[in-house]
């Protein structure tokens, strides 16, 4: 051991520590491995005295062992029992714990041993020691007592036993000094036993006497009574990769380690190695696990490294890649593929060794390799060509002939070598020709005319008008520059102008024309009579459209007018109305229908056929959205609503600000001798056609629950609309008013809850509403729609698929439909709105979005409540419009498919065709987050980025990482459950990738590519089994490996974030039948199959949060998403629905099913999944 001499001279210990510690900073920068490592890709562990580092290749310690391990010099022999917990049979203090305290001295009085005797069975005492697990023990050492004259009787008789478990008679003893009967011989002081190489978790030292009296112990070699004086116990083990009597030899087995005797693995060989003990180095040119790969093209036909396959001096020429397994890409060539060859003839590639061109070199450039570019001014195949008259001297494209930017003035683009086109001249020929006499072309480079000006212009253009200069004159009747043209009939025969014949007074009657010579087919002659006749007509016509403009104006303020509302709405009770001037009109009911619905008049608003290019306008200036809301901010007035602001009711509303109006509220009945009891926070709704279709309420507070149950009861409501949480950004949204087990009472009305259904956006539940007064009973159905932040706009095909689950129920009752929110304004007025215009629209050729929003304001204040709801109804309806009907039972599902295979084979293509056309295109701006400086090395490839509202957000804090990873959040059918869809890691996004399951508490992953070597490199994400690797403070180690089907492999993970709980299972499901550049699987049944065990697993673990990765996160991943949640949706609604799935997940990421391929392969599977649902089960 190096020691330093604190008692020689200063100097000399100086000196002595620095020459050693030179020495080892230089042989740690040697070694390569970190320190305390050694070995096969330094994965064995130092064990030297002072934490010294031991030789990097063959772990030899320069000193003596650290604390517990021995066998030098590789101290890889570790006494696992130091400081273990152990128990002895006594009737003394238990003093077992002093055998385990690393303390050899054999001296009892020291109080360094430990001593069992047990008065009350005298014959027989033990020691044991639990080592905490199970190992393979490599030998035993026991240390006895040896300072008494009865030290050495008292051990005479001992055994040691190693097992698995206490019980140790059950098991084959290691060592016994009992030879038979009462013949015992004497062990020595120092035990040393190397055949105790059981597996086992405890070492037992017993001893045994011959029962006798124990009043009169027979004189014998040995005490009469048992007893054990154990100084110490060490029991040693191979650390993990050795083997051999002193664990000198090193194993190379793969997962494992190998019999500590013989060194034999019980699997595989770790990469690098081959041969039955895996101690044969791979040799000719082979690498990995059992030498089975070829190395790649390695300079100068070198090897490979037999662990990794990689190229330590680099690729031969043409070949790139840690492994040189990959050609150089298109249009490169080279040692590392550095040097380019874009220039060889029709674009074709050039050798990847030599760069030659085998077809000869582009225009422009000449050479073996196409290198040498044509001289300034020259262009063409062999550079005969010049280039022609370029702005500013600068030389053509030497490929094209082209000029880069422009010609120079006169010359026409894009060679520049002929002039402008006739009647242009100057720069890029853009400026048009002067008069120039007789239409002559111009100079093209000047734009002089070279002959004159025609008549009545000047100047070398030919561009300013005559001024005081002798005009053009031509004999009476003529005109023209040599004035050889005839006038026309000019009126009164007068003379037409000289330059261009037009007639200044007119023409003759019977002609017109600006030269009066297109005769008139009917010649009409207006006499002052008539005249004045049409006159009169044209007055009275006026006269009759002012009247009715004033009168339609009359009629509007009529109707807005508080009086009016009280004849339309007749049930809002006794209403003390505002005092207004009272404006006195004749008005029939048909005046205000026809005004309401406008019925018998010309359509307005936007037509249905065009409404898709309508959105497009708005979408292109979202500005329009702003002032068509601002508008209606603008136009509806607010009308009186004094019930909901007297002292009685403002308890009874929700939100201080918004209250029913007067007019439009919906009464209840009184409660006897209970004031104000008729007040509930709703108004009734017009549709576009009809009265009171709609109620829209408030979501009733705790004292208005009540209420609510009297209104349902009261207007005969049958649906119920729900579009708020019980709990919204932790504040109570709406009362919970509906039952779950027990029924619920509100005076005279019981309600019970016959059933409940939860999807992943949506709940059904069916209630049963009771009169007890009149034992008359109702079903009344809930709609409770979950997807909708409140202040937040929904998923637009959630909202619509929604609603048209409402829409296709059948009301039990014949009331007024109700919906509600928490305010019941914004939320209620949009679903409002599309219900209404929807089924408007579905009848009518157009739908007035703005108006009948305005409608809606006037029975309620600030229905649809800002521009982002007044947006999502514009394009919920568009969706609603254009949505196809492509659901199909699953009894129906392989009739109806077969019939689409023989008899309308172009269906898919054309649903295929029609999703591409509606399937968003999202620009860089709403992928901002992927394309910043910190996070374009993050992604695989730049053609599939996610959009920002759609991606999940990194939280767990890990130097420098940021909150961003490639992927995107796809919503599942079932509640609470969703996949999130990214790449395959990239080696700088690893730590994203387990970030991304820990924060979003993923416990399932899907993996679909079967990675090539090259990929290997960049796409393993995860540590071999038995190893863990950690980040930051998550940790995460690979519990186990299984192949549990031939088609994908099972991986189980711990995950460990510190000082954060009990670490989370994982499990990881690799599927090996999807090479990377295919579209489809190799086989539906291995799909099938995986989907299925996952689909047992999430039922297993409670979640159904699903992380899906393919190497590029779009082309395989879009199809797994795709199958799976059709299959969801048949499991839960029994139907199938193709077209609606695909659009679901195109709307989060465009590249998702790509092809009419992958699209008919999603009904080919489900087909067969169907048809076999007894081998797949999870069908029902």
């Amino acid at each position: 051991m190096l020691r330093i001499n604190i008692e020689g001279t200063y100097i000399a210990d100086l000196t002595l520590w620095w020459l050693f510690t030179s020495w080892m900073a230089q042989f740690i920068a040697v070694a390569g491995c970190p320190v305390g490592t050694f070995g096969y890709l330094c994965s064995y562990t130092c064990h030297c005295a002072f934490d010294t580092p031991c030789d990097a290749d063959t772990g030899a310690c320069f000193d003596e062992c650290a604390p517990r391990f021995t066998g030098k010099p590789y101290c890889q022999l570790e006494n696992i029992a130091k400081g273990k917990p152990t128990y002895q049979e006594t009737s003394i203090t238990d003093n077992s714990a002093l055998a385990v305290d690393g303390n050899r001295n054999q001296t009892g009085a020291d109080n360094s041993c430990s001593w069992s005797v047990n008065f009350r069975y005298p014959f027989r005492t033990l020691w044991r020691v639990d080592l905490q697990d199970v190992y393979s023990v490599n030998k035993v050492k026991v240390f006895f007592r040896n300072d008494s004259n009865v030290s050495s009787s008292r051990r005479t008789g001992a055994r040691v036993y190693v097992t698995s478990t206490e019980e140790f008679h059950l098991e084959p003893v290691c060592y016994t000094s009992h030879m038979k009967g009462d013949v015992f011989f004497n062990p020595p002081s120092i035990l040393e036993l190397k055949n105790c190489t059981n597996r086992g978790q405890f070492v037992t030292v017993y001893n045994q006497r011959p029962v006798v009296d124990s009043s009169n112990c027979p004189k014998t070699s040995y005490s009469c009574w048992a007893n054990l004086e154990l100084c110490e116990v060490e029991v040693y083990v191979c650390s993990y990769g050795t083997f051999g009597e002193n664990c000198d030899k090193f194993c190379h087995c793969k997962g494992s380690t190998c019999d500590q005797r013989t060194g034999l693995c019980p699997g595989r060989c770790l990469a690098g190695w081959q041969g039955s003990e895996c101690d044969m180095a791979c040799t000719n040119g082979t690498h990995g696990e059992n030498c089975e790969k070829r190395c790649g093209q390695c300079i100068n036909g070198e090897a490979c490294d037999v662990i990794t396959g990689k190229c330590s001096n680099g690729c031969d020429a043409g070949w790139k890649g840690a492994k040189c397994k990959t050609p150089c890409p298109q249009y490169s060539y080279g040692f590392n593929c550095s040097d380019a060859c874009f220039n060889c003839a029709n674009l074709t590639d050039c050798d990847k060794k030599t760069g030659v061109c085998p077809t000869g070199c582009a225009k422009g450039f000449f050479g073996d390799r196409c290198s040498n570019k044509c001289p300034a001014g020259s262009y063409g195949k062999t550079c005969q060509l010049q280039c022609g008259r370029c702005a500013g001297g600068e030389t053509c494209n030497s490929h094209t002939g082209e000029c880069r930017r422009f010609c120079e003035p006169g010359y026409a683009m894009p060679l520049c070598q002929g002039p402008c086109p006739v009647g242009t001249f100057g720069e890029n020929c853009s400026i048009a020709c002067g008069n120039c006499r007789n239409f002559d072309p111009c100079n093209h480079i000047t734009g002089e005319c070279t002959r004159g000006c025609g008549p009545g212009w000047s100047g070398l253009h030919c561009i300013t008008p005559c001024v005081n200069v002798p005009l053009h004159t031509c004999s009476e009747g003529f005109y023209g520059d040599d004035c050889k043209d005839r006038c026309g009939h000019c009126h009164n025969k007068t003379a037409c102008d000289p330059v261009n014949g037009k007639c200044l007074i007119g023409c003759q009657d019977g002609y017109h024309g600006l030269q009066c010579r297109a005769v008139n087919s009917r010649e009409v002659v207006m006499s002052g009579g008539v005249i004045g006749c049409l006159v009169g007509v044209v007055v009275v016509i006026a006269l009759i459209v002012v009247t009715c403009s004033l009168r339609h104006y009359m009629a509007k303020r009529a109707r807005k007018s508080d009086k009016q509302m009280d004849v339309v709405y007749n049930n809002a009770g006794n209403i003390i109305a505002e005092t207004e001037p009272e404006v006195q009109l004749e008005m029939t009911n048909g005046d205000i229908d026809n005004d309401y619905y406008n019925v018998g008049r010309e359509a307005r608003g936007i037509p249905v056929s065009s409404m898709k290019e309508h959105l497009r306008r708005l979408e292109c200036d979202s500005s329009r959205y702003k002032n068509e809301f601002e508008d209606l901010r603008n136009d509806v007035p607010v009308f009186p609503h004094k019930a909901g602001q007297k002292a009685e009711n403002k308890a009874k509303n929700r939100f201080l600000t918004t209250f029913p109006y007067d007019h439009s509220r919906v009464a209840l009945k009184p409660l006897h001798g209970e004031a104000e009891s008729d007040y509930i926070n709703a108004n009734f709704i017009d549709s576009v056609e009809s009265r009171k279709v709609y109620i829209a309420a408030q979501g009733p507070n705790r004292l208005t629950v009540r209420d609510f149950w009297r209104m349902i009861w009261q207007e005969k409501v049958g649906l119920v609309v729900m579009l708020a949480n019980v709990y919204e950004d932790g504040k109570v949204k709406c009362e919970k008013y509906w039952p779950e087990t027990k029924p619920l009472r509100y005076c005279e009305v019981l309600i019970s809850l016959d059933e409940c259904k939860e999807m992943s956006t949506y709940t059904v539940r069916h209630m049963t509403v009771g009169n007890v007064k009149t034992s008359e009973t109702r079903k009344v159905i809930q709609y409770h729609f979950t997807g909708w932040p409140d202040h937040g706009i929904p998923d637009t095909m959630e909202l619509v698929e929604f609603h048209r689950k409402v829409m296709s129920t059948k009301s039990p009752q014949r009331g007024p439909l109700l919906v509600h929110c928490s305010a019941g304004v914004g939320r209620t007025g949009t679903f409002i709105g599309l219900d209404a215009l929807f089924k408007y629209g579905t009848k009518s050729t157009h739908v007035d979005i703005q108006d009948f929003v305005r409608k809606m304001r006037e029975c309620r204040m600030t229905m649809v409540q800002n521009v982002e709801q007044y947006r999502l109804l514009h394009v919920a309806l568009l969706e609603a419009f254009n949505y196809r009907h492509t659901s199909i039972n699953r009894t129906e599902f392989t009739k109806k498919y077969e019939e689409i295979k023989h008899d309308n084979k172009y269906l898919l293509k054309d649903e295929f065709k029609q999703l591409t056309d509606i399937k968003p295109s999202h620009s860089n701006p709403e992928c901002s987050a992927s394309l910043c400086q910190d996070n374009i090395q993050k992604n695989r490839a730049l053609d599939v980025l996610p959009v920002d509202r759609y991606r999940p957000f990194l939280s767990t804090h890990i130097p420098g990482t940021n909150d961003y990873i490639n992927g995107v959040i796809l919503p599942s059918y079932s509640r609470g459950g969703y996949y999130i869809v990214t790449q395959t890691p990239l080696v700088n996004t690893v730590v994203d990738f387990w970030r991304l399951l820990f924060d979003h508490e993923c416990k399932t992953i899907v993996s679909l590519n079967l990675l090539d070597e090259e990929q290997e490199e960049t796409g393993v994400w995860w540590p071999s089994e038995g190893e863990s690797v950690s980040y930051g403070p998550l940790k995460i180690k690979t519990e186990s490996v299984s192949d549990i089907h031939d088609s994908f492999t099972q991986r189980t993970f711990s995950m460990l974030k510190r000082n954060y709980g009990d670490p989370r299972t994982v499990r990881s499901f690799h599927f090996t039948k999807w090479p990377v550049k295919s579209k489809l699987p190799i086989s539906k049944h291995s799909l099938l199959s995986l989907l299925d065990t996952v689909e047992r697993w999430k039922h297993e673990i409670g979640s159904d949060t699903v992380v899906v990765q393919c190497m590029n996160g779009a082309n395989c991943s879009g199809l797994y998403c795709g199958i799976s949640l059709i299959l969801d949706n048949l499991r839960l609604k029994q139907e199938v629905d193709v077209y609606h799935a695909v659009q679901k997940i195109q709307s989060r990421r465009e590249q998702f099913i790509n092809s009419t391929e992958q699209y008919e392969y999603l009904y080919e599977i489900v087909s067969e999944y169907i048809n076999s649902r007894d081998i797949y089960g999870n069908l029902e």
